[in-house]
């Protein structure tokens, strides 16, 4: 059995993959039969206690050492990026698989060290906003070619350039990655303007493709996307559904085979297009990610 392991109780995410490991909610699915979650660590007691009863988790670890001897794996999922570093890094040193919740982190620096660590201790990492694995996403990434060479595009999701988690890192997250699987990685460069708490960015790739990638706060939007190439164009919402099962599955094919499923750029990429977009906000020209 694969002993998993959650850091960061006040995240709704803790409890939503929990009863996934643990409850009727993921009971009889196979992609997990083999895993159950078997501690939680978190600094408010009352949601500690709150998440281990609803998820059905045997042990509350009072500090990150308890856990590290009674787990194979962990899922840091704290709310607020800065706190993602310092509490996923003793896992990575006792070469335990980790999986970082969106962002990776907030300070570039700490997201270079967890990777540091991962290779450093043979440690494998992962981080990713579990929208990035949606069925919905990828079948629309599989009719992409129906339409010929992507130029242009759209992808639209929530945000909060305020947030007390973080400002924009903390949601927008959810959209970033989703335009990165759609469109590809790699991105150059983004135009960025702010208003009402809503964002409208131009993101530019070095072959020409433009996105535009909208973060709504004020205003009210679905997660969709538009996609125009050479030879037609495609616009849908997109079903978040179902989104914490399918990146549990990614991460737990991750712990048994010990293969990541992104690569440091892709883990380091957007947090680099935050930064970079809130660095537009301000110059009002386009900055290089």
């Amino acid at each position: 059995m694969i002993r998993i392991g959650i850091v960061g109780s006040d995240n709704s995410h803790a409890l939503a993959f929990s009863q996934l490991l643990n409850t009727e909610k993921g009971a009889g699915d196979p992609r997990w039969s083999d895993a159950k979650c078997v501690a939680l660590y978190g600094t408010d007691q009352a949601r500690n206690q709150e998440v281990a009863e609803k998820g059905k988790i045997p042990h509350i670890s009072p500090t990150l050492e308890d856990m590290l001897d009674r787990v194979d794996a962990v899922m840091v999922v704290w709310r607020h990026g800065d706190l993602h570093c310092s509490h996923a890094l003793p896992f990575l040193r006792a070469g335990k698989p980790v999986f970082v919740d969106k962002p990776f982190a907030i300070k570039l620096e700490d997201c270079q060290a967890m990777l540091d660590a991962a290779h450093y201790f043979g440690a494998p990492v992962t981080s990713f906003s579990t929208t990035r694995w949606t069925p919905s996403l990828h079948a629309l990434a599989a009719r992409k070619d129906e339409y010929g060479d992507l130029l242009m595009g759209q992808v639209s999701g929530p945000a909060d350039l305020e947030s007390e988690y973080g400002g924009v890192f903390f949601y927008a997250n959810h959209a970033v990655e989703m335009m990165l699987q759609l469109f590809g990685h790699g991105a150059e460069g983004i135009y960025s303007r702010a208003a009402q708490g809503n964002v409208n960015s131009i993101v530019r790739w070095p072959d020409g493709k433009l996105v535009n990638l909208n973060l709504h706060k004020s205003a009210k939007a679905a997660y969709s996307a538009t996609l125009h190439g050479t030879k037609g164009w495609l616009s849908s919402t997109i079903d978040i559904g179902g989104c914490y099962a399918d990146g549990m599955d990614v991460f737990l094919k991750m712990v048994r085979t010990r293969v990541r499923p992104l690569t440091d750029a892709q883990l380091l990429e957007p947090t680099k297009l935050l930064h970079a977009l809130l660095r537009s906000v301000e110059s009002g020209r386009e900055e290089t990610i």
